[in-house]
């Protein structure tokens, strides 16, 4: 039950988070050359540069929406 709930909750994230970003631009190339990032680490076998480059893209897409959202936010 546990990790079908999570699973559920995962997924719903991401799918909330996939229709946010579409609604930009910028976030949507932003996102697309994080994942070519991620993918090119994995098929080197890098993990560490695959965890690097995946916390960054989480990283990144937070901070884009929160600025697409609340562009004054950090200003």
């Amino acid at each position: 039950p546990f990790l079908s709930q999570f699973y559920n909750k995962l997924r719903n994230l991401s799918s909330l988070t996939r229709n946010i970003t579409q609604r930009s631009i910028l976030i949507e190339k932003k996102s697309q050359e994080s994942h070519l990032t991620i993918i090119n680490a994995i098929e080197e076998r890098d993990e560490e540069k695959s965890e690097y480059c995946m916390r960054e893209h989480l990283r990144t897409t937070c901070r884009l929406m929160a600025d697409y959202f609340y562009p004054n936010l950090f200003k």
